[in-house]
Order: structure tokens, then C-alpha cells, then sequence
């Protein structure tokens, strides 16, 4: 690879990360009650995208649902706001915590984003 090609790549990992959001057991939980999904290869295709980066070296900033709404699968302390295994955060990788739908309304993954974390 020439000097150009590396600088470019360095560039790119540099400002591109994986977000892996709400992997939690809520949707295994919601498989196994019989629900249908919009998204039933999403488990597969997040595990591939998710090997693929750390291979690569790639930073992967993992987002967690702990709903406050009563009734909720993803409640912190329930089993089905647990991780799934495929996708628990390693070491060094950012986790953010979010209460509601979306990943920027609560967090400072906004700061992230824009590069001022």
C-alpha cells in the first residue's frame, strides 16, 4: 500500500466506528414468545459486521437500552436487558447507557460523534 493509500485507510478508521445498539436478550426473549421481527438475520449480520471491525482494528462503540417504562423487557435487572454473548463490549470499547429510544437523547454520544469526547 502506498503513503496515500495508508494516510487515506488511517483517515477513515479514524473517523468511522461500528455502533452496535440494544443487542440485548429482550429480542431472544421476544423470538422465543412467537413475535415477528422486521429484522430476524439481525443477530447474524451484527455478529459478522462486528468481527470484521475488530479484525480490521476498527472502533466499535456499543450502545445499552435500560428503559425506565414500566412493563419493559429491557429494565436493568431483568434478563432480557442482559447482552447477548456474541456482542458484550471488550476491552477498550466505549459503552453508553441510554433510557430511552434514541442513543443521542440522554448521552453524550453526540460528543462522540463530532469528536469532542
Amino acid at each position: 500500500m502506498n503513503e496515500r493509500a495508508a494516510k487515506k485507510k488511517s483517515y477513515r478508521q479514524a473517523h468511522t466506528a461500528l455502533l452496535v445498539i440494544d443487542v440485548q436478550m429482550a429480542f431472544v426473549e421476544m423470538d422465543h414468545a412467537g413475535k415477528a421481527r422486521s429484522t430476524p438475520e439481525a443477530e447474524s449480520n451484527i455478529a459478522r459486521l462486528l468481527a470484521a471491525f475488530r479484525d480490521a482494528g476498527g472502533r466499535v462503540v456499543h450502545i445499552h437500552h435500560h428503559s425506565h417504562e414500566e412493563g419493559s423487557l429491557f429494565t436493568a435487572g431483568l434478563p432480557g436487558n442482559l447482552v447477548q454473548e456474541f456482542a458484550k463490549p471488550l476491552g477498550g470499547e466505549a459503552l453508553y447507557i441510554k433510557h430511552v429510544n434514541s442513543s443521542f437523547i440522554g448521552t453524550s454520544l453526540d460528543g462522540f460523534a463530532r469528536g469532542r469526547r
